[in-house]
C-alpha cells in the first residue's frame, strides 16, 4: 500500500467512527455533507438530497462552502430534475424506483451527455461541477435519500470504491437513527390481525404455532408474514425481532 493510499484509508476509517458515533440525524447528514470532502480532496462539495414520492426535494442539506448558492437553485433543481442522468436512467418521473447503490455519469449510460442537460445548464455549471457520484439509499416508504458528491475534476474509480465502501454505513447509521419514528409509522399501518401475528413472530413463535393459536389456515398465515416482512423491508424473522428490540417496551403493537 502505497502513502497516498495509506493516509485515505487511515481518513475513510476516521470518517467511519464518525458516521456510527452520530447521536442524532443532523449530526449524521453534518459528518457527511462536512467530512466527505476531505476525502475525495478539493474541490469537492456534498450534498444530502431528501426526496418525495414526486422526486421534489423535501431536504436538501450540503457543505456550508455551497450552502447559500445552492439554497438560492432550489426551485432550478425541481424544475430540472427530469433531465438529470440519473433520473433518466431510473425512468423516476413515471414512478421508477430509484437505483440503490453507487452511480456515475460514466455507469449510467445514458443517451443525453451530462454537460447538455438542463440541470447542468441551469445549476450545476455556475458551480463548476464537472462530475458527479451519487449513493443512494431509501429510508422509508416515501422518502429516498441521493448523496451527491460533486467534483470540480473528474473522479476516479478508486473514489467511487471508496463511496461504494462508505454507504453501508451511512445507510446503517442512518436507520439506527431514524427507525423509532419510522417503525412506529410502519406498526401503525399493520391490520389488527397483522399485529398479533407481528407479535407472536416476535415471541418466536413458528407460522405453525401462529396458525393454531389464532385459528388461521397456514395459508393466511403465510400471507400475513409476507405482507409484514414487505412493510418493514426484511426477508426473515430474525430481522423482524431484531428490529422490534427497537420499539419501546411500553408502546403494545
Amino acid at each position: 500500500m502505497d502513502i497516498v493510499s495509506s493516509r485515505k484509508w487511515s481518513v475513510l476509517s476516521e470518517l467511519i467512527l464518525r458516521i456510527h458515533t452520530a447521536e442524532s440525524e443532523a449530526e449524521l447528514v453534518r459528518v457527511v455533507t462536512e467530512d466527505l470532502p476531505g476525502l475525495m480532496g478539493g474541490g469537492t462539495f456534498v450534498c444530502w438530497n431528501e426526496h418525495k414520492e414526486e422526486m421534489n426535494l423535501a431536504r436538501l442539506f450540503s457543505t456550508e462552502t455551497h450552502r447559500e448558492e445552492l439554497v438560492v437553485h432550489t426551485e432550478s433543481l425541481n424544475a430540472t430534475f427530469a433531465s438529470h442522468p440519473f433520473t433518466e436512467k431510473f425512468d423516476l418521473m413515471n414512478g421508477g424506483e430509484p437505483g440503490i447503490g453507487v452511480f456515475t455519469y460514466r455507469n449510467l449510460a445514458v443517451a443525453t451527455a451530462w454537460d447538455e442537460t438542463a440541470i447542468y445548464q441551469e445549476v450545476y455549471k455556475s458551480l463548476a461541477m464537472k462530475d458527479q457520484l451519487i449513493a443512494s439509499f431509501f429510508f422509508d416508504e416515501t422518502h429516498s435519500c441521493n448523496i451527491t458528491v460533486n467534483g470540480s475534476e473528474r473522479f476516479t474509480e478508486s473514489d467511487e470504491q471508496l463511496m461504494a465502501d462508505l454507504l453501508p454505513h451511512i445507510t446503517l447509521a442512518h436507520r439506527k437513527l431514524v427507525l423509532p419514528a419510522s417503525l412506529r409509522k410502519v406498526i401503525e399501518s399493520l391490520s389488527s390481525r397483522q399485529k398479533q401475528v407481528a407479535a407472536l413472530l416476535n415471541q418466536g413463535r413458528s407460522r405453525k404455532e401462529i396458525a393454531a393459536f389464532l385459528n388461521l389456515s397456514i395459508h393466511t398465515v403465510n400471507d400475513h408474514c409476507a405482507m409484514i416482512y414487505e412493510r418493514f423491508c426484511i426477508h426473515s424473522q430474525p430481522e423482524l425481532i431484531v428490529l422490534l428490540k427497537r420499539w419501546q417496551p411500553e408502546h403494545e403493537m
